[in-house]
């Protein structure tokens, strides 16, 4: 009978498939690490990181956040697998696979809380017309996203719920089967499941603001428009989350109906989770590509726009160039640019 994962046997080592697993998932954590660092310098080369609670938009913010979850979840990822890889065996000592264990789950969880506090927020703008109070210098999402998820993997850490699988360090394969499925399987099903219901609604409301979009025009046509930016913002967000980790969801599921996983299942569970920090990349450009994000460059304002208005350039960062508001009222290139956006746009 086993004991802890130190008495599985090394996977791949009996079927020739021990670097198929490791040598994939190697380049593609290499890939998301190099991609979290783009994306932090093309931020960091159009905004003043000395205001990042005041000037930067919470799209901006929120990219921040994926992209440090992902830049430190690659580093113990890669970690792990260097190491298995260089010994062809199990990481010793414990404390070490521990270690590796630890910043995994911390940051995989901390990524499906974000996650789902991002589905809120565009929830939230869109249905309530409401943003979300993170609280001074983003605290309540800080303490929710990443305190909690220490704390949670600290206990299990302390309860001998982390330390090798058999193929890397995550949870004990033989004593963290239970608190996987809680913090893997279960957590990321039900933010899932939350998310999609979420991610829906929000994409019917904005369906159906655009459509009101290009029938009205004005101020109120402005607001609407800046609140759809930023909810299309935060919807790609979730989009990218699905992709990246419903692999756990499954995996776990299966391991639970059939106590094993096929090969494919085993090798998707080690490449998907290590693609995020180009999935946020990508989700960098096409905000920017979809002017949905500040170009940070100049501002025009109108007086009396109102506080919602206010609020809603503060979630979108939306520009408009001064040598355009020189010659034409905000209003008459409101309109212009909305019935710009209503041919090329139906979304």
């Amino acid at each position: 009978m086993k004991s802890d994962g130190y008495d599985f046997p090394v996977y791949g080592l009996d079927n020739g498939l021990f670097y198929a697993l490791h040598i994939p998932s190697l380049l593609c954590t290499a890939v998301s690490f190099v991609s979290v660092i783009i994306t932090l310098v093309l931020l960091l080369r159009t905004r003043n990181f000395r205001r990042f609670f005041t000037a930067w938009t919470k799209s901006e913010r929120f990219i921040v956040y994926m992209a440090l979850c992902d830049g430190i979840y690659n580093m113990f990822h890669f970690a792990t697998h260097t190491h298995v890889s260089a010994v062809r065996g199990p990481v010793y000592p414990r404390s070490v696979c521990v270690l590796y264990a630890f910043g995994m789950v911390v940051f995989i969880t901390a990524q499906s809380l974000l996650a789902n506090v991002i589905a809120m927020n565009a929830f939230a703008l869109m249905f309530l017309d409401k943003n979300l109070n993170l609280g001074k210098f983003d605290w309540r999402l800080i303490a929710w996203v990443y305190g909690v998820p220490v704390v949670g993997t600290s206990l299990a850490a302390i309860g001998n719920q982390l330390g090798p699988t058999g193929a890397v360090c995550f949870f004990d394969g033989v004593n963290g089967k239970v608190t996987q499925i809680f913090f893997t399987t279960a957590l990321t099903m039900l933010i899932f499941i939350i998310n999609v219901v979420l991610y829906i609604a929000t994409w019917v409301k904005i369906r159906s603001r655009s459509q009101e979009l290009c029938r009205s025009l004005g101020q109120q046509s402005v607001t609407q428009r800046m609140s759809i930016k930023a909810a299309k913002a935060m919807s790609l967000f979730v989009g990218a989350f699905f992709i990246q980790w419903m692999i756990l969801s499954i995996y776990g599921v299966w391991a639970l109906i059939e106590g094993s996983v096929p090969n494919f299942l085993e090798h998707l569970f080690h490449i998907l989770p290590d693609i995020g920090g180009l999935l946020n990349l990508i989700v960098l450009l096409i905000i920017r590509r979809g002017h949905l994000l500040s170009s940070a460059k100049t501002t025009a304002t109108e007086s009396g726009a109102g506080n919602r208005t206010k609020q809603s350039r503060e979630l979108t960062g939306d520009t408009m160039s001064v040598e355009d508001g020189r010659t034409k009222p905000l209003n008459e290139l409101t309109k212009v640019q909305n019935a710009s956006e209503c041919k090329t746009t139906n979304i």
